[in-house]
């Protein structure tokens, strides 16, 4: 059984200094020069990575049950997240999954939309003029959103503190993640203790919102919290683990915060430099109904949420994933061992030049052509292991953009340097600085 193409490598740590500098461009120049499977090794770990969408189908489908999440970065991602919705698998997932589902029906959404207004409608107006830190004041309106629908509480007195542990959090992990070697996490250094006491800050600010919570249960509106509460073990009948809601709600708040931020910031430089695209959008927002925008207003804005799906396919929330099979097996001819890492990128897959012609270009019409191919278009991932959060990300995005594009004119400072961070998520490397100027002024 033949191998996949492995590119030039260093000894011993062999392409890991070389991810380490350029992932994302390393990760393209491979997909385009080797082809669809390729080989690599991180130290004494081989590892593939598999670009092309019948590759992806076959591990992210998997059938067979072969592709499980016991990879490295998975185990790191539980020491940040705790054994939550992406990093738990089988039984255990499908039964957390089945738990939390109801706040991701359709039906669910039309109290989450509310809330979605009301935060961006109110950061709109209480936004002055002049120039603002664009990714710091997303990160905060995304954070107030996610805590109301998932917690039922407005986290923006606690911003600081989450946003300082996640920081702190993310920066050890993706460390960790990208090494060649790594020591384990029980070895006090500096890194690992920084990491430690985040954790703790991060669960000890969400245990005392879920003590509270089960001391007081009623809500006004419908929230996470309130069914993980609720919920009861398929086999005792018992109320779930105070820790394991406590891995749910660090799992939902994390993810489902700073990706949104992410995109939301990404959205508006790729709008703020693309004049053209900026005004079709608003011509198409001068017929939807001033205020709050229903599911079904959104439904009739087709542009925004091109751009919400171009700017997902240039900056995906997840730019790579892992998993590792349990079983030898075989992908596009090439043998992948048991235990190995097989990496899925939707970044280069993003950029594949035979899936989305000029694939560096921001062009949202794309997406009003036609629908993208079976598994070339995975921004929050495919199978059955897809984002549970995919319709509220895409329902936030459009919201957040309709009201801002509506109140403000937002203007990029000269000589940023807009580069992606490749950290758990892709972050701008050094923040977004612009200026805003209300509308009509």
């Amino acid at each position: 059984m033949k191998l996949a193409p492995l590119p030039k490598a260093e000894p011993l740590v062999g392409h890991a200094r070389i991810l380490a500098r350029d992932p994302l461009g390393t990760l393209v120049h491979w997909m385009h020069e080797h082809g669809p499977v390729v080989r690599f090794r991180v130290g004494r770990r081989e590892a593939h990575v598999v670009f092309a969408p019948e590759a992806i189908r076959q591990v992210l489908s998997d059938p067979e049950g072969i592709y499980g999440k016991e990879t490295h970065g998975y185990r790191t991602l539980r020491i940040f997240l705790g054994n939550g919705l992406i990093t738990s698998s089988g039984a255990e997932w499908i039964a957390q999954r089945r738990v939390v589902q109801p706040a991701f029906h359709r039906q669910s959404l039309a109290s989450q939309v509310r809330i979605m207004n009301d935060v961006a409608q109110r950061w709109t107006a209480q936004m002055g003029t002049g120039p603002v830190q664009l990714d710091r004041v997303a990160m905060r309106a995304t954070l107030e959103v996610v805590g109301r629908a998932v917690l039922g509480t407005d986290l923006r007195a606690e911003h600081h503190a989450i946003a300082e542990a996640i920081g702190a959090l993310q920066a050890g992990a993706n460390r960790r993640i990208t090494a060649a070697f790594t020591l384990p996490f029980a070895v006090p250094t500096p890194e690992h203790l920084r990491m430690r006491r985040a954790r703790r800050r991060i669960r000890s600010l969400l245990g005392a919102l879920v003590d509270a919570r089960a001391r007081s249960p009623h809500t006004r509106e419908p929230d996470v919290l309130g069914l993980l509460l609720a919920a009861r073990g398929a086999d005792d009948g018992r109320p779930l683990p105070r820790e394991q809601i406590i891995d749910e709600l660090v799992t939902l708040i994390v993810a489902g915060h700073e990706t949104s931020a992410n995109a939301l910031t990404w959205a508006l430089v790729l709008l703020s430099t693309h004049p053209a695209e900026l005004a079709l959008v608003r011509q198409e927002l001068e017929a939807a109904p001033e205020g709050p925008l229903s599911v079904a207003d959104l439904s009739q804005l087709p542009r925004l949420m091109a751009v919400v799906d171009e700017t997902l396919r240039l900056y995906p929330p997840a730019w790579s994933f892992g998993r590792a099979p349990t079983r030898d097996d075989t992908i596009g001819g090439f043998a992948i061992p048991a235990g190995s890492l097989v990496m899925v990128v939707p970044w280069a897959t993003h950029r594949d030049r035979a899936l989305f012609p000029h694939p560096e270009a921001f062009d949202p019409s794309r997406f009003l052509q036609r629908a993208p191919a079976a598994f070339s278009y995975i921004p929050f991932g495919a199978g059955p292991r897809t984002c549970i959060g995919q319709s509220f990300a895409r329902l936030e995005l459009q919201i957040m953009l309709a009201h801002w594009l509506r109140a403000h004119e937002v203007e990029l400072h000269p000589g940023q340097d807009l580069a992606p961070a490749p950290f758990v998520t892709l972050r701008p490397r050094h923040g977004v600085t612009v200026s805003l100027r209300r509308r009509g002024d």
